[in-house]
Order: C-alpha cells, then structure tokens, then sequence
C-alpha cells in the first residue's frame, strides 16, 4: 500500500499511456536502486554510477526493442495487364502481365530506408510501386502500412525468361532472367536502415505464368 500511494501519480499516468511497461520497469529500478544504496552505501560511490548508468542504458535497449519496425509480407497484387497491344473486334490482347508483392510494417515505428531485392545466388535491386521513374527507389513505410514493389513480368509468347524492374524502374534497362525449368524458386529481400531484413521465398511457374510468395513471411529470428 506504501508503494501505491508513494507512487499514485505514476502509476495513473501509466494506465493511460502506451508506453506503461516503461513507467512500470522505472519505478521498479528506482526502488532496487534504494536497496542497494542501503547495501551498498559503504562501497565506492563509482559504483552505483556505474550501475546506474548500465540501467539507463537497459531502458533505453528495452524501448528501442519495443518500438521498433517489423515488416511482413502479407500478400501480392497480379496478374495486372501492361501494355496494350490489340483491340476490337477481338479481346484486348496484352504484351506484360507482371506482378507485385504487398509489405506491411506491424511494428511501432517507421521502418526508413526501405529497399528491395530479388535474390536467385546474387542480389539485384528492384523498385516500389511509389517511386519517381528513373531514380533508385526507397522509402519509408509507416505504422501499419502497405507498400507493393514491383517484383516481376511474364511476357506474351515468351516461356523461357521473366522481366524485372531495377531499382530505377521499368523503363531503363529493366532485367531479363532466363528460366530452365517450368517452376524455379527465388526469393524477395527487403532492408532497412531500422529493421531487419524481411526475406520470403517466391515460387514462379513459367506455364501458369503466376507466383506464389510465401505465407506469412517475417523478419527472420
């Protein structure tokens, strides 16, 4: 009881705050630094300034952990349609059917400097959806939000390679992969400068010209 009236302010002040683990963990460290300032008052004063500031610095470790960015893959956009090569009287014929991949941010903070890669034995940029055509292709993406990249695209008549962006976009030299076999697998890495990287496997069926991205995908352990 001592404790709650001792505290009454801080504790109110937590039941309406996010951030109530942290008022909670401070006010235990201020009462286990008054038991050891009984213990250990006739050590070296040096010492409970070094043991003070090992506990700052576990606070702030703890809040960065909770605050930080995860990013998760959460689905893809496709087949969309580029490029129209025909019309009527015959249905509208397309030379692209290409292929986006959804990334959410699930965590508590802005994850910034976000870039993304295929990777098949080496890693190569690709672009966002969101991007200005022509310049390297990063961005931020919010609490809570979705950003697509683009990832890939099957060409009309064409069964032995698939088409991808760099991180300019798809005007400028945008890459060919060929593919030796009916279904290959690659994956989609996405850094960034505050979280860690999310990394899926993405399964490409050149005769159904369709992905499949792994379900669920998150920052690896």
């Amino acid at each position: 009881m001592e404790l709650i009236k001792k505290y009454k302010n801080r504790l109110e002040m937590s039941m309406s705050s996010p951030f109530w683990i942290f008022i909670l963990l401070e006010i235990f460290l201020i009462e286990l630094l008054g038991v050891l300032d009984v213990v250990l008052k006739e050590l070296n004063p040096f010492i409970l300034l070094i043991f003070g500031i090992l506990s700052a610095a576990l606070i702030h470790n703890i809040r960065l952990e909770y605050l930080k960015p995860v990013l998760k893959i959460v689905g893809k956009e496709g087949p969309i349609l580029c490029k129209l090569v025909s019309l009527s009287p015959y249905p509208p014929f397309y030379q692209y059917k290409s292929f986006r991949i959804i990334v959410k941010n699930e965590g508590r903070s802005a994850a910034e400097e976000c870039k993304c890669y295929i990777s098949n034995g080496s890693n190569f940029r690709i672009c966002w959806m969101e991007h200005v055509e022509g310049q390297p292709s990063i961005q931020t993406i919010n609490i809570e939000e979705k950003l697509s990249l683009d990832f890939c695209a099957f060409k009309r008549d064409v069964k032995d390679k698939i088409y991808c962006p760099t991180e300019n976009g798809w005007k400028k030299n945008k890459r060919e992969i060929h593919i030796s076999q009916s279904i290959v697998e690659c994956k989609v890495l996405v850094t960034s400068k505050n979280a860690k990287p999310l990394e899926a496997k993405v399964t490409i069926d050149r005769n159904k010209e369709d992905i499949k991205v792994q379900a669920n995908a998150t920052t690896p352990e």
